[in-house]
C-alpha cells in the first residue's frame, strides 16, 4: 500500500502481482493527472502573461473549474487505489491463514 501511496498509483498493485488492476489504476490516474497539470499550466501562463505583458496579455483565464475537475477525479482514482490495494492485502492475509477444524 505504501508504493501506491508514495510512488505511483497501481504500484502496490503490481507488488500484490494483480498486473490489470495495477496497470488499470496507473493508467486511470495519469489521464486525469495529466489534464490536472495541462490547466494548472493554461491558468499560470495566463497570470504571467498578465504579469509579463500587462499590455498585450488577453486578461482571460480558466475558472476554477477548470482545475478542480480534474484534480477532484484524479483525487477520487488515487484513494480508490490505495482502498483497492488494502483490500486485497487483507483479503490475501485471510486466505493465507490457516483455519483450525474441528
Amino acid at each position: 500500500m505504501l508504493l501506491s501511496a508514495l510512488v505511483y498509483p497501481g504500484a502496490g498493485q503490481l507488488m500484490q502481482k494483480r498486473w490489470g488492476a495495477g496497470v488499470g489504476f496507473g493508467l486511470a490516474f495519469t489521464v486525469p493527472f495529466v489534464w490536472f497539470v495541462v490547466e494548472v499550466f493554461r491558468v499560470l501562463s495566463a497570470y504571467y502573461a498578465f504579469m509579463v505583458d500587462f499590455k498585450g496579455a488577453t486578461g482571460v483565464a480558466p475558472g476554477a473549474a477548470a482545475i478542480v475537475v480534474p484534480f477532484l477525479l484524479s483525487l477520487a482514482l488515487y484513494v480508490a487505489g490505495l482502498v483497492d490495494t488494502a483490500v486485497a492485502a487483507y483479503r490475501i492475509r485471510m486466505k493465507s491463514r490457516v483455519h483450525p477444524t474441528f
